[in-house]
């Protein structure tokens, strides 16, 4: 049975596991981190632009020199700098304007300096650390109740049924040869009894453990182990976030 003190311990190995991907980006050099597109060097900020946002935020413009760009997107977290992201203006991706080459950001009001002294000067623009369990987890979990509809439909559930558990296990090792995959024990557990499942198999885990490439690799056996004409339907459900869209 699920409780909350499980969803809790989720969210905090879920949180712990961002921030720890956050600091082995932020370790690397500034030339790696745009490499890898997790960085924008040689940002200007635009001096002749300022407006508000919708909530009373400042926007400001920002170019872009040459073809620097990165995985960025409307809406995310960021730090504009001029080298060190602790003393940097938090704000937010608002759009891009015309272009990958002009940005618009909305700034914090908190975190709005003297903007002289950064007109002019080549910025940096990181991705900034967010705790999700305060502005997401924590709500959540604090919304929740032991009679809600979630956990009464947990508990009515019966335990997955597997079948040919062994012969699959065998298959989904002399896949991952072929491929040339190292798998960990706990992926290739999931892969297996997903294959395995006759009614429903769920696979969580914290960012970074390899749902992904798990997921890929069942629907892989799924379509090599039954065949393309098997007339078994099975489904597969996966989302972004937590939250149905």
């Amino acid at each position: 049975m699920i409780t909350l003190r499980d969803l809790s311990h989720y969210f905090d190995l879920e949180a712990q596991a961002a921030t720890q991907r956050w600091q082995t980006t932020m370790a690397l050099p500034l030339a790696e981190r745009i490499r890898k597109r997790k960085a924008i060097g040689q940002v200007y900020l635009g001096p002749s632009y300022q407006a508000v946002s919708d909530e009373g935020n400042l926007l400001l413009q920002l170019k872009v020199a040459g073809a620097n760009l990165s995985d960025f997107k409307e809406g995310e977290r960021l730090v504009l700098h001029q080298g060190d992201p602790t003393s940097g203006i938090k704000c937010t991706l608002w759009r891009y304007q015309g272009d990958d080459a002009t940005i618009i950001i909305e700034v914090f009001p908190r975190n709005v300096p003297h903007l002289d002294s950064w007109c002019d000067v080549p910025l940096v623009l990181d991705s900034d650390l967010v705790d999700m369990r305060e502005y997401i987890y924590r709500p959540f979990v604090n919304s929740l109740t032991p009679t809600h509809q979630a956990f009464s439909w947990l508990r009515c559930q019966p335990k997955p049924h597997f079948v040919a558990v062994d012969s699959l296990a065998v298959e989904v090792k002399r896949m991952a040869q072929q491929l040339a995959l190292d798998l960990l024990p706990s992926q290739r557990e999931a892969i297996v009894r997903a294959l395995a499942a006759q009614d429903y198999y769920l696979v969580q885990g914290p960012p970074g453990t390899g749902k992904t490439l798990v997921l890929a690799l069942i629907m892989l056996a799924e379509m090599t182990y039954w065949g393309p004409l098997d007339c078994e339907v099975r489904r597969f459900f996966c989302f972004f976030t937590r939250v149905e869209k």
